[in-house]
């Protein structure tokens, strides 16, 4: 019975996820397979629930609780912690339950290389699941290579990295900046542009990525600005970009300083209509912290696991449903409940192959796919799409453009 369920129950998510589905010298669709039609709740109801009986699977999850970035953490942590009990309630891993704990790395580097070594070296945590920010990821990088462990991390980045010890599973600059970038140049008839954001790594690479796609394509860079983390004064930053005559702001802002940012924004009478920002820090969970009166009419870009609509709604139903109206998910925040389902699959083939050495679950990371999920074994990265998004007057998001197919990763495009 354990092998059915989980068999049921991986193939239907894995097939309602739709992270990419393509392989070597293939685009994915939408048109999916006859695994489709099931959702998860169904493969769970097909069969009797069972109770996980064997030795528990122990992984870390490092998400901020607090500090400046833990507005985008919580609901991060709050999509995996849904996947792993979804899991457990069908029966585990092969049988094990999961068995997660949980560290707050404070929206600090050195935290987060702390806490990553403690689960790995105290909790004995082989798999390690967030470090949401490219700082926080650079910073446990080292630490899961020396010890050899896992880190699956799901949030758009900045790309210019590879590891065998880390899981990049969202989208990377050369699946993003062609889609938004040419809805800026194309659709949005931008010519005049003024690029912000937070001082730091993430931030420059994705900055310099777009300029060099605008520049090619006839944009004027009108000015380019950093700001410090957790920064909550933008008067000066905006009277600079109005007096620039840009007719559009590119932010990598993140953190709570999105808010600060923004209410300048309507502070000093900018209008959306004139002079929009398109973000990659404007999704549900700020737009609900700002209000939707100081989001509306700019735009949203992520790299995302599907296009389709109804999925995501599904999965944010589930998080309201588990926990109220405290988080806001979007398709972002999404990307991480793929990623646990995306290891569930891979240690479900490693218990199978009764090898769970270092070694053989690396070849069952990067080199297998699951259910819809495709890695790229060349570069431990995943098939992924990009997304556009407009902020409506009700802090709504309506997708105004989106990748055609999963795009085959390449993080040293740029």
């Amino acid at each position: 019975m354990r092998k059915r369920l989980l068999s049921l129950l991986l193939s239907a998510s894995m097939a309602v996820m739709m992270l990419a589905g393509c392989g070597a010298g293939k685009t994915a669709t939408d048109s999916g397979s006859a695994a489709t039609e099931g959702s998860i709740e169904e493969a769970v109801a097909s069969v009797a629930a069972e109770t996980p009986t064997g030795d528990p699977v122990k992984i870390g999850l490092l998400f901020s609780s607090t500090g400046s970035t833990s507005i985008s953490e919580g609901v991060m942590l709050a999509a995996t912690t849904l996947a792993i009990d979804e899991i457990n309630a069908a029966g585990g891993v092969a049988g094990h339950p999961i068995e997660y704990i949980h560290e707050d790395i404070q929206s600090d580097s050195a935290v987060s290389a702390e806490k990553a070594k403690k689960l790995i070296l105290e909790d004995e945590c082989q798999i390690l699941f967030g470090a949401m920010s490219s700082q926080y990821r650079q910073a446990v990088l080292p630490v899961v290579e020396e010890y050899d462990a896992f880190l699956f991390y799901s949030t758009i980045y900045e790309g210019q990295e590879q590891s065998p010890n880390i899981v990049y599973s969202a989208s990377i600059p050369n699946q993003i900046v062609p889609v938004v970038g040419s809805y800026m140049v194309e659709d949005m008839k931008r010519s005049k542009v003024f690029v912000i954001g937070t001082d730091y790594v993430y931030a420059h690479l994705l900055n310099e990525a777009f300029i060099t796609y605008l520049e090619e394509n006839g944009v004027e860079i009108v000015g380019e600005e950093y700001t410090a983390f957790g920064q909550t004064d933008f008067s000066s930053l905006m009277t600079k970009i109005k007096a620039s005559g840009a007719d559009c702001i590119l932010s990598q802002v993140i953190g709570d300083s999105v808010v600060a940012m923004h209410k300048e924004y309507s502070n000093q009478g900018f209008k959306s209509s004139e002079v929009p920002i398109v973000s990659s820090a404007l999704g549900s969970n700020f737009i609900a912290a700002m209000g939707a009166e100081n989001a509306a009419g700019n735009y949203y870009f992520c790299g995302v696991n599907t296009l389709k609509d109804e999925v995501i709604e599904e999965f944010t139903d589930k998080i309201y449903a588990k926990y109220g109206d405290m988080y806001a998910p979007d398709s972002s925040t999404y990307g991480y409940y793929v990623a646990v389902y995306l290891w569930a699959g891979a240690m479900e083939k490693a218990y199978a192959a009764d090898d769970l050495s270092l070694d053989g679950l690396r070849e069952q990371f990067f080199n297998a796919s699951y259910g819809d999920v495709i890695m790229d074994p060349e570069t431990n990265h995943a098939y992924a799409y990009a997304k556009i998004q407009y902020v409506e007057e009700d802090g709504s998001l309506t997708t105004v453009k989106q990748s055609e197919s999963a795009e085959k990763p390449d993080p040293f495009a740029y």
